[in-house]
């Protein structure tokens, strides 16, 4: 079978899986969750309409404490309801459960239905229910006087899905038959609201044929809500008992009577979270009654409608070039999504998109591992042919021109250029190329006479190759050997295949050090092959170990000596003791531990990342490092002086890496200030920067120096000790910072180390 016929019957077989695994999805309800998820999106997005004239009477926390326990005794309804009547109320739907007589007060009933009667638009509530004595079901009806004088009595169910949630509502429910509208549909009928005929679904067949001993339930509709708990006016029936309400306040307004209290209400979940069962009956009220309650569609349009999609979406979608169906898939979900939107607010009819769009999903992948399938069948028939025409060449004949796609789908237009361009046999030397231009090490391929024929993009960064180029000895002229041999030597020593040298170099051009190896290749056709490795970081890591090794095995070591040399020179004088002794080797301990804190703490900071930045007083900074110095400064009569300019600067910086930079230029111009001398260190604000300034009274710093100084294992002329890593450091904790500092010296005498850092650093 030609690959386009083959595609053509995998893509309508694929639109005929689609349309049964989508109507297997609607029919079973397997996709109930992800149909859930949507509607609760959708719900959110659109809330209902608030309800102006909808007031709860709450029974509350606040009722509870100040009227007593649950259940209250029926005298509080029947003054709760001459309340109501006196406030002008317009109806009441009493969320309150009346299944048994009150035994205390017989009489109190009658009051009850007296006012119930003086109302005339009141609801109360059937509940159907199973019987302790029993457990059959019987629906459980207000008390005879109160189910006589009540407006209306409806059933207060709410439907909850398989993941405890309430979304769904039957508008007529029953014990063996569908006869007791909902509480809410109760309430709009009195009220002249109620929607004809009411909206929902129903199914026929069980309506035709019920069950007496089953709750027959009819006309399902999905509820949308005003929002979370408390999104419908609420007052305490506490307050309305006690005439606390003021006047007028609930004139002509549609009261709701129920329980809101913690443990005492008929908490149910919703999308928007708990909600009371008197406000979801609210809720309720107000979508019936504004037409906004919302009508799934029935099973069998719904898979058929689906299905549909699915056909003709799958069948055109796959014949769109890979790149644009990717497109075109998210572009359907966002589309189909929309469309179910769409009908939920503008029809009130919910059309869950989840059974199209999980089958689209997977029709995609599905689609993308049949074309890759057809084209690696087809790709490895055609690289047999090829192969066996590279084992008699190896490069192939390219003289043959490409012939043009002469289909009109994407996939086989890309499978027949597939044909030609093998069928053209170009592809080795095009891979050799490629490899070669994509190695990270510079690359030169010529001839043995010295014509070049490849320079990848490395080699001409690595050589400053411009491109004019044709020979290998002119793109060397930047490049030369280490040692005696030249680099044009080694190459014309090389006499067969299989020779090969390794020399260092550099490059004049860049001012890189390079490894040059370079050798014949080839089987049958000799050529030189010429690989430049840029090591300069190489050498330059093996500079500064061996400068660091050089400071371990001297500096640190040249102060623990004297150490040993002067206690060992005392070692046969138990009874003297003598001071300068132990001048002399806490100087030189304190000197070692110098040397080792700058070492480490360089190392740390040149190591790790970023240091952590905190709000730091610069006058603090500058106290805590003259405090650590102060004493050494006074034994060598020294003085240390402050200088405070008085405002406060606040700046982000480490605390710990600046006090210990603040610490260095305090000691290093303490060593090279003579006995009398003063060190003045200061702090003040300079757009935006705080400037630390050492200020010294000393010999000063030979120009030349006064960069150098800055950099690793360097010191000026003038050095008195040290190991050169005290400088270094300040120098990378200021970089870290953003920051600079730089060293002068003074007209009046002296040198002066300015360290300038921002107020505010991320």
């Amino acid at each position: 079978m030609k690959p386009a016929a083959k595609l053509y019957f995998e893509r309508l077989l694929l639109a005929l899986l689609g349309c049964l695994f989508s109507a297997t999805l609607t029919w079973f309800d397997l996709a109930q969750p992800l149909d859930h998820l949507f509607y609760d999106v959708f719900n959110e997005a659109a809330p209902l309409a608030p309800a102006p004239d909808v007031v709860i009477v709450a029974i509350d926390e606040d009722s509870l404490r100040e009227l007593g326990r649950w259940p209250w005794p029926r005298e509080n309804h029947v003054e709760l309801l001459r309340r109501l009547h006196a406030q002008g109320v317009s109806a009441v739907a009493m969320d309150i459960l009346f299944a048994e007589p009150y035994h205390d007060y017989p009489e109190v009933d009658d009051l009850l239905a007296a006012e119930l009667r003086q109302l005339q638009r009141t609801v109360l509530p059937v509940f159907i229910g199973r019987t302790r004595q029993d457990d059959r079901l019987r629906e459980m009806l207000p008390v005879a006087p109160l189910a006589a004088a009540a407006g209306a009595i409806g059933h207060v169910h709410i439907e909850v899905d398989a993941d405890g949630v309430a979304r769904q509502v039957y508008l007529r429910e029953g014990l063996g038959a569908a006869r007791w509208p909902h509480f809410t549909v109760a309430l709009a009928e009195l009220l002249a609201q109620a929607p004809n005929p009411l909206p929902g679904v129903s199914d026929q067949a069980v309506l035709e044929d019920p069950d007496p001993r089953a709750i027959i339930r009819s006309h399902a509709n999905f509820i949308p809500f005003m929002g979370g708990a408390g999104s419908v006016a609420q007052v305490s029936y506490a307050d309305v008992m006690k005439g606390r309400l003021a006047p007028g306040l609930l004139r002509d307004k549609i009261v709701f009577v129920g329980a809101t209290a913690a443990g005492h209400v008929d908490n149910i979940a919703t999308s928007l979270g708990q909600i009371s069962g008197v406000e979801v009956n609210a809720n309720i009220f107000q979508a019936l009654r504004s037409g906004r309650l919302a009508r799934p569609l029935h099973k069998a349009p719904a898979t058929l409608l689906g299905a549909a999609v699915i056909a003709l979406t799958i069948f055109g979608f796959t014949r769109l070039r890979p790149g644009h169906l990717l497109a075109a898939v998210l572009g359907g979900v966002l589309l189909l999504s929309l469309a179910s939107y769409l009908l939920l607010r503008a029809a009130n009819l919910w059309v869950s998109p989840a059974p199209v769009l999980l089958t689209l999903l997977l029709a995609y992948p599905l689609w993308n591992w049949l074309r890759l399938a057809a084209a690696m069948d087809f790709i490895q028939r055609h690289l047999l042919q090829l192969d066996q025409e590279n084992r008699q060449s190896f490069f192939p004949d390219s003289g043959r021109t490409r012939p043009g796609a002469t289909s009109s789908d994407p996939v086989d237009a890309i499978l027949q250029q597939l044909d030609a361009a093998y069928s053209q046999s170009r592809q080795h030397h095009q891979l050799v190329r490629d490899t070669l231009a994509q190695l990270s090490s510079g690359v030169l391929l010529a001839e043995p006479g010295g014509t070049l024929l490849f320079v990848n993009d490395e080699a001409r960064k690595l050589l400053a190759i411009t491109g004019s180029e044709r020979t290998l000895e002119r793109a060397l002229a930047a490049c030369e050997a280490v040692g005696r041999t030249t680099l044009q030597e080694l190459l014309a020593g090389l006499s067969r295949c299989g020779e090969h040298f390794n020399v260092e170099g550099v490059s004049r051009a860049s001012g890189h050090d390079l490894l040059l190896q370079g050798g014949l290749v080839g089987p049958e056709r000799a050529l030189l092959l010429l690989v430049l490795t840029d090591v300069t970081q190489l050498k330059h890591a093996e500079k500064r170990r061996a400068e660091a090794l050089n400071f371990l095995s001297h500096d640190l070591r040249a102060p623990l000596t004297s150490v040993l040399a002067l206690i060992e020179g005392y070692r046969d004088r138990p009874g003297a003791t003598d001071p300068r002794l132990l001048q002399q080797i806490e100087k030189y301990i304190r000197a070692n531990l110098s040397y080792a804190e700058n070492f480490i703490q360089l190392a740390r900071l040149e190591q790790a990342a970023q240091p952590r930045f905190d709000e730091c007083e610069a006058q603090s900074l500058v106290d805590n490092a003259v405090a650590q110095l102060f004493h050494m400064a006074a034994s060598r009569g020294i003085g240390l002086r402050v200088s405070d300019q008085g405002d406060d600067i606040w700046l982000r910086c480490s605390r710990e890496l600046v006090e210990r930079v603040l610490i260095n230029l305090i000691d290093n111009a303490l060593k090279h200030s003579d006995r009398g001398a003063t060190v003045t260190v200061g702090v003040d604000l300079d757009e935006g920067a705080a400037l630390f300034t050492v200020r010294d009274q000393g010999e000063g710093i030979a120009e030349d120096d006064l960069q150098r100084i800055f950099a690793e294992y360097q010191q000026g002329a003038n050095a008195r000790s040290g190991a050169g890593l005290g400088l270094r450091f300040v120098a990378a904790v200021a970089q870290a910072h953003g920051g600079s500092v730089e060293a002068a010296n003074d007209p009046a005498g002296g040198c002066v180390f300015t360290l300038r850092l921002p107020l505010g650093n991320a």
